[in-house]
């Protein structure tokens, strides 16, 4: 389990309403995020919980809204998060994924969605929502002063498992040392990070 936040050094990030820039007797701020998990007891306890269940890291974020703008916008997350509606309400617009198994350093970005939302979503105090990873979503206060605690599940993939995997590797010495001659010269010098082709062009 990985080491928590302490409370000194939370983040606290309000976000201006999406699309619009300030305007005079307009409201500057729509949204405001405090990093909980270490905050209040019964977050941590909820946060522990699940990492216990799912074998993860859980980080657990409060939301508070007072503006009926969309803060972010469509937007997706590149992991499953668990929405629990605290106080207010606020509506959800679920859009599905358009790519699979989106990450935040992806090779590429998958494309908004078009059309309709797949489903409008309605949450009162006391209700909780799953949304998968990758799916885009649109969040909006719809009633009073909406507070919800969002609990987010990192995947596990296989990149991670490589990159933990060359990590165990610097405990051995030859794979610390200097790159082989012949590992260097194959590389291609206008892209340092691939291979040359073994075979000249004429032979492929």
């Amino acid at each position: 389990m990985s080491k928590r936040t302490q409370p000194d050094t939370l983040r606290r990030e309000r976000h201006p309403a999406a699309g619009a820039g300030h305007r005079p007797g307009a409201p500057a701020r729509a949204t405001a995020r405090l990093i909980a998990d270490h905050v209040h007891p019964g977050v941590q306890a909820l946060a522990e919980a699940l990492e216990r269940h799912l074998r993860t890291d859980v980080p657990a974020n409060l939301y508070a809204s007072w503006h009926p703008t969309e803060a972010f916008g469509i937007h997706w997350d590149d992991h499953d998060t668990v929405i629990v509606q605290l106080e207010g309400a606020k509506r959800w617009n679920l859009c599905g994924a358009t790519g699979p198994d989106p990450l935040r350093l992806d090779v590429e970005a998958p494309e908004k969605p078009e059309g309709p939302s797949l489903a409008e979503v309605a949450l009162q105090a006391g209700d909780m929502l799953y949304v998968p990873r990758g799916w885009w979503h649109a969040v909006a206060a719809t009633q009073g002063r909406p507070l919800h605690l969002t609990c987010g599940l990192p995947p596990a993939t296989g990149h991670h498992l490589l990159v933990w995997l060359a990590g165990q590797l610097l405990h051995f010495p030859t794979l610390r040392a200097n790159a082989v001659s012949e590992f260097a010269a194959s590389l291609d010098a206008c892209d340092p990070g691939r291979p040359a082709p073994s075979l000249p062009p004429a032979h492929r």
